[in-house]
């Protein structure tokens, strides 16, 4: 309901004549740019789920998990938060890795926010620090530089944290019959992928490359509707967008997402239709590429070998 309060009243406010006029200047190269690298992350969220399916030693043919991967996305259409892709890839495991598959769908969730979190500060600190510098001095400076030293080690310590507690949550004592033989063997398989810290390491790695990528999508998509985005906007931005965009109560972050970048990228050299076209520019790459990969779609053979 909020989402659809949010579309309207924007879609009250804007000037479509205005709109329309900024759509027929798009710049296609750079929407194409901005195409090009949006598969360039789908490949990098195939390629990092993959790597946490592989904490537990197991084999897992590259080219069936990204095919997988791929077509999943199609379910993210129409799903809030982004759930569908989740829910297919499970319901495409075979039943004795189901639950190692959810673990590492767990862990690629809470790792994703923690790249998310990461970067969204790391921005913060490196846009903001000079001012604040001045305004604080240099005892202030030192203590900003610490206070970020502590949130950044905070989120990495929120993240093991969560994993902990999930396992906990999934050991057996209280439970009875299938819900607790289910609760252990999630257990299990959770703790299989918070062990394996070159695993967590190395997907972390390609998390943190994935929205430092994703950024670029919006860069390049603002260039097709002439709005001036800098780096620096885009690492401030683009996180936000992406947190918007998982929220459970709304279908790819629509409307949020939205009022997100008109709050942070408003501003005289950028008209509020053009970022509103670059907004749904960026959605309308998506859908394509998401309906690519649905085209594709059939049930075959469980993901691991």
């Amino acid at each position: 309901m909020i989402p659809v309060l949010i579309l309207g009243a924007l879609a009250l406010w804007v000037d479509w004549g205005r709109m329309y006029s900024i759509a027929r200047q798009a710049d296609p190269a750079w929407l194409g740019v901005a195409f090009l690298i949006n598969a360039v992350t789908i490949l990098l969220q195939g390629v990092r789920w993959r790597m946490l399916l592989a904490s537990d030693g197991g084999n897992w043919p590259w080219g069936r998990i990204l095919r997988l991967h791929v077509k999943a996305t199609f379910f993210d259409i129409f799903t809030p938060g982004r759930m569908g892709s989740d829910a297919v890839r499970l319901a495409a495991a075979a039943p004795e890795k189901r639950h190692h598959v959810a673990a590492s769908l767990v862990a690629m969730r809470l790792q994703g926010l923690a790249a998310i979190l990461l970067t969204l500060m790391a921005a913060l600190l490196l846009t903001q620090s000079q001012k604040l510098a001045s305004a604080l001095g240099s005892w202030g400076a030192w203590a900003l530089w610490l206070l970020a030293v502590a949130g950044l080690s905070g989120g990495v310590w929120f993240l093991l944290r969560m994993l902990r507690m999930a396992e906990r949550w999934s050991e057996p004592e209280g439970w009875r019959g299938r819900i607790a033989e289910h609760g252990a063997r999630f257990g299990d398989a959770l703790r299989d992928v918070g062990r394996n810290r070159r695993v967590l390491l190395q997907s972390g790695l390609v998390a943190l490359l994935f929205v430092v990528i994703a950024c670029g999508v919006y860069w390049a998509a603002g260039r097709g509707f002439g709005v001036p985005l800098t780096w620096s906007d885009c690492l401030l931005g683009v996180p936000a967008i992406m947190i918007a965009i998982v929220l459970p109560i709304t279908v790819h972050g629509r409307g949020f997402a939205e009022l997100t970048a008109l709050t942070l990228w408003s501003g005289p050299a950028a008209a509020p239709e053009a970022i509103l076209l670059t907004c749904l520019g960026v959605y309308a790459i998506q859908l394509s590429q998401s309906a690519l990969g649905g085209l594709g779609w059939t049930p075959g053979k469980s993901m691991s070998a």
